[in-house]
Protein backbone atom coordinates (compact mmCIF):
# COMPACT_ATOMS: atom_id res chain seq x y z
CA UNK A 1 0.00 0.00 0.00
CA UNK A 2 0.85 3.59 -1.11
CA UNK A 3 2.15 5.61 2.13
CA UNK A 4 1.49 5.20 5.82
CA UNK A 5 -1.01 6.68 8.37
CA UNK A 6 0.24 9.45 11.09
CA UNK A 7 -1.94 9.74 14.08
CA UNK A 8 -1.55 12.36 16.68
CA UNK A 9 -1.74 13.22 19.13
CA UNK A 10 -1.95 9.43 21.17
CA UNK A 11 -3.29 9.21 23.34
CA UNK A 12 -6.09 11.84 22.54
CA UNK A 13 -9.01 13.51 24.12
CA UNK A 14 -10.91 15.52 21.81
CA UNK A 15 -9.09 15.55 18.19
CA UNK A 16 -7.19 12.93 16.52
CA UNK A 17 -5.80 13.85 13.56
CA UNK A 18 -5.12 11.29 10.32
CA UNK A 19 -2.61 11.52 7.82
CA UNK A 20 -2.15 9.82 5.05
CA UNK A 21 -1.15 9.71 1.52
CA UNK A 22 -4.20 7.58 0.03
CA UNK A 23 -6.61 10.45 -0.56
CA UNK A 24 -9.86 8.39 -1.65
CA UNK A 25 -9.43 5.66 0.34
CA UNK A 26 -12.05 4.44 3.36
CA UNK A 27 -11.20 5.41 7.40
CA UNK A 28 -12.67 2.94 9.79
CA UNK A 29 -12.67 3.19 13.57
CA UNK A 30 -13.75 0.14 15.36
CA UNK A 31 -13.66 -0.03 19.55
CA UNK A 32 -11.67 -3.21 21.41
CA UNK A 33 -15.30 -4.98 21.34
CA UNK A 34 -15.42 -4.50 17.92
CA UNK A 35 -17.83 -1.94 17.36
CA UNK A 36 -17.36 0.30 14.38
CA UNK A 37 -17.26 4.07 15.63
CA UNK A 38 -16.25 5.72 12.72
CA UNK A 39 -16.41 5.26 8.90
CA UNK A 40 -15.68 8.08 6.11
CA UNK A 41 -14.07 8.33 2.66
CA UNK A 42 -10.87 10.89 2.85
CA UNK A 43 -11.50 13.62 0.67
CA UNK A 44 -7.41 14.74 2.17
CA UNK A 45 -4.67 13.26 3.35
CA UNK A 46 -5.56 15.18 6.76
CA UNK A 47 -8.46 14.20 8.38
CA UNK A 48 -9.72 15.48 12.03
CA UNK A 49 -11.90 12.60 14.00
CA UNK A 50 -13.52 14.33 17.05
CA UNK A 51 -13.61 11.62 19.89
CA UNK A 52 -14.23 14.16 22.62
CA UNK A 53 -17.16 11.97 23.60
CA UNK A 54 -16.08 8.46 23.19
CA UNK A 55 -15.06 6.05 26.21
CA UNK A 56 -11.87 5.84 27.22
CA UNK A 57 -9.38 2.85 25.66
CA UNK A 58 -7.81 1.63 22.92
CA UNK A 59 -9.46 1.77 19.36
CA UNK A 60 -8.30 1.07 16.04
CA UNK A 61 -8.14 2.27 12.87
CA UNK A 62 -8.08 0.96 9.51
CA UNK A 63 -7.71 2.79 5.89
CA UNK A 64 -8.56 1.05 3.24
CA UNK A 65 -7.10 2.15 -0.25
CA UNK A 66 -9.02 1.95 -3.49
CA UNK A 67 -7.41 -1.37 -4.80
CA UNK A 68 -8.39 -2.65 -1.63
CA UNK A 69 -4.62 -3.10 0.38
CA UNK A 70 -5.32 -2.43 4.05
CA UNK A 71 -3.55 -0.63 6.94
CA UNK A 72 -4.03 -0.63 10.75
CA UNK A 73 -2.98 1.19 13.71
CA UNK A 74 -4.10 1.68 17.12
CA UNK A 75 -4.46 4.98 19.17
CA UNK A 76 -5.71 5.45 22.67
CA UNK A 77 -8.84 7.82 24.00
CA UNK A 78 -7.94 9.24 27.59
Amino acid sequence: MDGSINLYPNPVSDRLVVKTENVGATCEIVSVLGSQIYKKTLPSNHEFVDCSTWIPGVYFLQITNQSGSVQRTKFIVE
